[in-house]
Parts: structure tokens; sequence; C-alpha cells
């Protein structure tokens, strides 16, 4: 130090160590964070996770799953009157025995018979649905409201290169102002997720992943159960009534009559199907085309995020607050 106190030129030219080692530190924790991002294949599995999204978003919308639930419970009325009364009374009009009955419409009495598998099974996909729902509403808006989720290892990879940019601004260039913003960075790292409600939209997001329980035998089940009752409502249109209009001579709108009047759950269904079961099939479809999606978005690690800016900010912060204290101590 001069007479007048100033600091001498050369002091100036470099860095203190304890600015160096900050920025070493923030060049570390940026280049383990970027080989991280571009090795655990976060672009892939981010795409599967946007795949699955876009294929179940109409089902898990308020409407959706209220339609899901009506299309259940009308599908369940009207298969147990159709099997538990109509099929008997069908039987005494046209003089034929229950195994007459069960041997002429074979797929009437596959789906009934299958009932106790088939029930539970849709019951169980509904009521995961129902439970989900919210769940989806949050995970949807994964990393920010109006964003893909493709856009979250995209933000990623920006906000490293910022770091790694501030790290070296902080190493070359003199003054304070880029050590302040490394530290201001790192600070925006640890505040980030909270602020934008990150954590709990990913513990609800991997909610809803875990609740689908999807495989190809699955999705192959799912669809033989709905070509089961596919099956048992084209039979009773194409040849049940046919034999009803030709045993009684009925005309089929007294027919049809006839059916609202004692079987109203089964005329309600008959009336429904066509919508209900396309709905269905939709529904099928996905679980069909989804598997792949699903089982590769469960591999993102949504909530491991959280940590990684969590920590690798706080590590950054640490150094960069240690120099600038060291800094001023030293009046560099």
């Amino acid at each position: 130090m001069n007479e007048a106190g100033a600091v001498p030129p050369a002091t100036l030219r470099h860095p203190h160590p304890t600015r160096r080692i900050a920025a070493a530190i923030a060049l570390t924790v940026g280049a383990v964070l970027l080989v991280a991002v571009l090795t655990s294949s976060l672009f892939s599995r981010a795409d599967a996770g946007e795949a699955a999204t876009d294929l179940v978003r109409p089902e898990l919308t308020v409407e959706g799953v209220t339609q899901h639930r009506a299309d259940f419970e009308l599908t369940k009325r009207a298969t147990d009157q159709l099997v538990d009364e109509a099929m008997p009374a069908i039987g005494d009009v046209l003089g034929l025995s229950a195994t007459q009955l069960a041997a002429r419409y074979p797929s009437i009495t596959a789906a009934g018979s299958q009932r106790s598998t088939i029930y539970p099974f849709a019951e169980k996909i509904v009521a995961n649905l129902e439970r989900h729902q919210a769940d989806f509403e949050a995970a949807d808006d994964i990393p920010l409201p109006g964003l893909p989720l493709t856009a979250a290892p995209l933000i990623a990879v920006v906000a490293i290169v910022v770091l790694i940019a501030f790290a070296l601004l902080t190493l070359l260039r003199r003054g304070r102002v880029w050590l302040i913003a490394l530290a201001v960075f790192a600070l925006l790292l640890i505040v980030a997720p909270f602020a934008t409600d990150y954590p709990n939209k990913a513990t609800k997001a991997d909610a809803v992943l875990d609740s689908l329980n999807v495989s190809h035998e699955l999705a192959a089940q799912t669809r033989v159960h709905f070509d089961t009752m596919v099956a048992a409502s084209v039979e009773f249109e194409q040849k049940t009534v046919p034999d009803l209009l030709a045993s009684t001579g009925s005309s089929r709108s007294r027919l049809d009559q006839e059916f609202a009047a004692e079987f109203p759950a089964l005329a309600e269904g008959r009336q429904q199907f066509a919508a209900v079961f396309r709905r269905y099939d939709e529904r099928v479809s996905i679980r069909e085309r989804g598997v792949d999606s699903v089982i590769e978005a469960k591999r993102f690690p949504l909530e491991a995020v959280t940590w990684w800016m969590v920590v690798a900010g706080a590590v950054v912060l640490g150094a960069a607050a240690l120099a600038l204290v060291f800094e001023r101590r030293l009046g560099h």
C-alpha cells in the first residue's frame, strides 16, 4: 500500500484466491450438472412424458373423469339388467331353456359370466382416475403453466450455461459485479423451484405416473374386456332382437317401448351404447398407445430436479458469499 493508502494497480489485476476458488466451484458445479442432463436421457424422457400427458389429458380433465364414471355405471346397470332380467324373460318368450339360451347367445352369456372380473377391473381404472384428477392438473403445469414438459431440459441447460458464464466472468473480469451476479444467480437456483411450486407439482406428477400401472399385458386385457362387452351388445341387437321380432310378430317400435317399460336400464344403455363404446374404444386405445411412453416417463427424475438445483445453488452461493466477504475485508 502506498502513502495515500491506495491499492497497487498490480493487486487489482489478480483476483483474490477466494474468488478463483468460488469461480472454480461454480464451473465444476455447472459442468457436473451439464453432464448429468446430457447423459441421463432427460430429453427423451421429457418427450415420453409429454407424449403420455397428451394421451391421457382428455381422460383426466374433470369432464373426462366424470364422463368415464357415467359410462361405466351405465354399462354396468344395462348389462346387469340384460343378463339377470331381460334374457330370462326373453328365454320364456322364445321357449328356450337356460342352457339353450346360453348356447344361442354365447356373447351375452360370456359378458354375464365375466362380470365378476370385468367390473372390478374397470372400477379400479375409474377410481384411480378420480383419485388423481387434481394431481394431474398440477402435474400438467410442469415446468411452468403453458409450457410442455419438453421445455424442462432446455430450461435446465440454459440455466447451467448462464451459471458457467457468470463463473467465467467472475474469474476473468475485475470488480465485484460478476461475483455478486454469480451469488444472485445461485440464490435464484435455490428459490426458483419453490417460487414456482415445482416440488409440489413434481410430487403430484410422480403420484399420477406411479398410479398408471401400465403394461402391454394389461392393455391387452383391457381390450379383451371391452371387446366382450361390445360383442354382447352387438349380439343382442343383431340376433336377440330379430329373434324376438320374428317370434312375437311385434314391430321394432313396439318392442322398444316394451323394453323401456320393463327394462329401463337396458333401454337407456341401448340408446347410448354407440357413443359410450366409441369413448371406451378411445380409452382403450390410449392405454395401448401409451404403454411405452408412460414407462419411459416414469424414469424422468421429477422430484430429484429440486435437489439438483437447491444443492447446486447452495454450494455456489456459499462459495461466492465467502469470496465477497474476504474481498471486502481485504479491500479488493
